[in-house]
């Protein structure tokens, strides 16, 4: 079987995100998507008014369902910093007879050869580039032929065209009908319930 598993935030999870997902599953010809939201992620701190991991975790399953996903809480599980060599090789425990893709987007792939222990990540999975757009390609493609032959790892890089849109746009701007456009309506629904990403000024004019 091919899975592929695109880790993150998830704060909140959006149809970029989705978007993604559905390129590399076309793109690889993958049997299964799973979302991975993450408990603490280290290379980020998490902004002021970000719901707890739970809520994320409903966020993340509500968003899985508009594409027939699937959602881990593997990290949120386990609780602490969230390392990637460290949930990929659980991931091959679980599924040791299966092929595993780690999705990622340009901007995280640039950097992933200074993660905690970067030869246990390409050893235990194959890397899915989703590009954002054809400004990075050129840098995307010289940086994997460099990583194929630091790591003797493969690379796959999908052609997605960008998604204009941010995580933190969203939070920044999560009453402004024109961002709700880019969340699951699920998703907007359970935000505008628990009133999250709000300042107490917001809270005042939601």
């Amino acid at each position: 079987m091919r899975i592929g598993i695109l880790g993150g935030t998830y704060n909140p999870p959006h149809t970029g995100h989705l978007h993604a997902a559905v390129a590399a599953r076309n793109a690889l010809r993958l049997d299964r998507v799973i979302l991975l939201p993450s408990f603490l992620p280290p290379h980020k701190q998490m902004p002021r008014h970000t719901p707890d991991a739970e809520a994320r975790l409903v966020m993340t399953s509500l968003a899985a369902a508009e594409i027939g996903a699937e959602v881990s809480d593997l990290e949120i599980r386990r609780g602490g910093t969230s390392y990637t060599a460290d949930t990929l090789a659980e991931f091959a425990r679980q599924y040791p007879q299966d092929t595993l893709w780690f999705i990622m987007g340009t901007d995280m792939f640039l950097t992933v050869q200074n993660w905690v222990r970067p030869h246990e990540i390409f050893s235990l999975a194959r890397i899915a580039v989703v590009l954002r757009d054809d400004s990075d390609a050129e840098r995307v493609k010289m940086h994997k032929t460099e990583l194929e032959k630091t790591f003797s790892c493969k690379i796959d890089l999908v052609d997605a065209k960008a998604h204009p849109i941010s995580s933190t746009e969203l939070r920044e701007n999560v009453l402004d009908e024109e961002h709700q456009m880019y969340l699951p309506k699920s998703v907007l629904d359970y935000i505008k319930q628990h009133r999250f990403y709000l300042s107490e000024e917001k809270k005042d004019r939601a």
